[in-house]
């Protein structure tokens, strides 16, 4: 919401949508509205020197969030994956140090590895009549520093799809 408020640059920004965290109140009402409102909202707090590297986004009910951050520290780049669930979600290791910046797939390799899209796309894409357009637009990649990441999340479904069991893809 924020960024297309931003984008749109007619409106007002909101002081509370500028804050890192809404509001108890806020957020109690946002949800009683859609659930998919907070999206985002349950991740653990960034540390001091962290920043957001790339995220996923589900397009499920509840907009489900998965988030790659990343600080500098004594010479060497900290990266830790968290979710909205404290790290039930994650099936591998959910942090590692680089002397240098990831490539993308190192970063691909990463944050894949410690969230594994493809327990969620069999959950929601495993019936016969399920398609695989359906199963692109459930998981977005979004990334400021890794302007494909988006792409090779795609590439990652799009081989899920093709070896999905019981030969329905």
């Amino acid at each position: 919401m924020l960024a297309s408020i931003l984008s749109e640059g007619d409106a007002p920004l909101p002081l509370a949508l500028a804050e890192p965290a809404l509001p108890a109140s806020l957020l109690r009402s946002w949800g009683t509205s859609h659930p998919a409102m907070l999206g985002g909202e349950y991740l653990p707090e960034r540390r001091a020197t962290e920043m957001e590297i790339a995220r996923i986004t589900l397009q499920s009910v509840t907009q489900d969030v998965i988030c790659l951050y990343a600080a500098q520290g004594r010479g060497r780049i900290r990266y830790r994956v968290v979710d909205e669930y404290g790290g039930d979600t994650l099936s591998g290791r959910a942090g590692r140090t680089s002397s240098q910046p990831l490539t993308l797939g190192g970063l691909a390799e990463f944050f894949l590895g410690a969230w594994n899209p493809e327990p969620v796309l069999g959950v929601n894409f495993s019936l016969p009549e399920s398609s695989l357009d359906e199963a692109l637009e459930f998981m977005r990649g979004e990334s400021a520093f890794y302007l494909a990441f988006d792409d090779l999340l795609r590439l990652r479904i799009r081989s899920w799809w093709a070896q999905r069991p019981d030969g329905a893809g």
